[in-house]
């Protein structure tokens, strides 16, 4: 929270000039909306500011949690999961069985296109 507020009060940025990274951070996830990390995730970018979670599973974050972040990066998944992280990132099982451990990963990234990128 402490840095969530020095966020705001620094103002909006057009660089990212802080970079926060929890690990484990299914430690402190949970489905309310006013959940810290949750609010960060929504609001936090647009004051310069980027957030790292990193767990063991996707299962640990809420939909609304997934949905927010703009990139997600996918080292290793069990088979039991398969389905339902294809189902929440709208990817091909395929590409979970591409990836090699310590080898290859699956990087899902959103963007925004302008009139400028080229197809």
């Amino acid at each position: 929270k402490e840095l969530y507020d020095k966020a705001l009060r620094r103002g909006e940025q057009d660089d990212i000039v802080e970079v926060i990274v929890i690990d484990e951070s299914n430690m402190f996830m949970d489905t309310d909306p006013d959940n810290i990390l949750s609010k960060m995730a929504n609001e936090i970018r647009k004051f310069g500011t980027a957030l790292i979670c990193a767990s063991q599973s996707f299962t640990h974050f809420t939909d609304d949690f997934l949905a927010s972040a703009a990139t997600k990066i996918i080292l290793g998944i069990d088979e039991f999961y398969w389905n339902q992280i294809c189902r929440q990132l709208n990817i091909k099982k395929e590409w979970l069985d591409w990836i090699i451990p310590r080898r290859t990963a699956l990087i899902n990234m959103k963007r925004n296109v302008s009139s400028t990128d080229v197809s």
